[in-house]
Protein backbone atom coordinates (compact mmCIF):
# COMPACT_ATOMS: atom_id res chain seq x y z
CA UNK A 1 0.00 0.00 0.00
CA UNK A 2 3.14 2.24 0.24
CA UNK A 3 3.71 2.21 -3.17
CA UNK A 4 0.48 3.65 -4.68
CA UNK A 5 0.84 6.66 -1.94
CA UNK A 6 4.36 6.93 -2.78
CA UNK A 7 3.28 7.43 -6.51
CA UNK A 8 0.82 9.82 -5.68
CA UNK A 9 3.09 12.32 -3.52
CA UNK A 10 5.63 11.59 -6.67
CA UNK A 11 3.36 12.50 -9.65
CA UNK A 12 2.25 15.49 -7.74
CA UNK A 13 5.32 16.94 -7.33
CA UNK A 14 5.98 16.01 -11.00
CA UNK A 15 2.51 18.17 -11.77
CA UNK A 16 1.28 16.58 -14.57
CA UNK A 17 -1.78 14.28 -15.62
CA UNK A 18 0.03 11.44 -13.80
CA UNK A 19 -1.57 12.67 -10.61
CA UNK A 20 -4.96 12.48 -11.50
CA UNK A 21 -3.81 8.70 -12.79
CA UNK A 22 -2.27 7.92 -9.36
CA UNK A 23 -4.53 9.26 -7.73
CA UNK A 24 -7.16 6.99 -9.58
CA UNK A 25 -4.92 3.64 -9.23
CA UNK A 26 -4.56 4.52 -5.61
CA UNK A 27 -9.16 4.23 -5.02
CA UNK A 28 -9.02 1.31 -7.21
CA UNK A 29 -6.80 -1.00 -5.15
CA UNK A 30 -8.83 1.13 -1.73
CA UNK A 31 -11.81 -0.69 -3.31
CA UNK A 32 -10.40 -3.65 -3.73
CA UNK A 33 -9.58 -4.14 -0.15
CA UNK A 34 -7.08 -6.20 1.74
CA UNK A 35 -7.29 -9.46 3.47
CA UNK A 36 -5.29 -8.28 6.22
CA UNK A 37 -7.19 -5.33 6.96
CA UNK A 38 -10.47 -6.95 6.14
CA UNK A 39 -9.41 -9.60 9.66
CA UNK A 40 -8.15 -6.80 11.82
CA UNK A 41 -12.08 -5.49 11.28
CA UNK A 42 -13.22 -8.42 12.15
CA UNK A 43 -11.25 -8.84 15.00
CA UNK A 44 -11.94 -5.27 16.71
CA UNK A 45 -15.41 -5.94 15.80
CA UNK A 46 -15.27 -9.25 18.09
CA UNK A 47 -13.53 -7.80 21.05
CA UNK A 48 -16.30 -4.31 21.31
CA UNK A 49 -18.89 -7.31 20.77
CA UNK A 50 -17.36 -9.27 23.85
CA UNK A 51 -16.94 -6.04 25.98
CA UNK A 52 -20.15 -4.69 25.03
CA UNK A 53 -21.01 -8.26 26.52
CA UNK A 54 -19.43 -8.40 29.27
CA UNK A 55 -20.94 -5.14 30.05
CA UNK A 56 -24.27 -6.43 29.80
CA UNK A 57 -23.37 -9.43 31.92
CA UNK A 58 -21.94 -7.10 34.48
CA UNK A 59 -25.57 -4.48 35.00
CA UNK A 60 -27.50 -7.85 34.68
CA UNK A 61 -25.65 -9.23 37.49
CA UNK A 62 -24.37 -12.20 35.39
CA UNK A 63 -21.14 -11.80 36.59
CA UNK A 64 -17.77 -9.77 34.61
Amino acid sequence: MVAPVLLVIAAAAAGDDKVASAINALEELLHKGSPALAAYEHHVIFLKRAQQEEAVGAVDGRGS
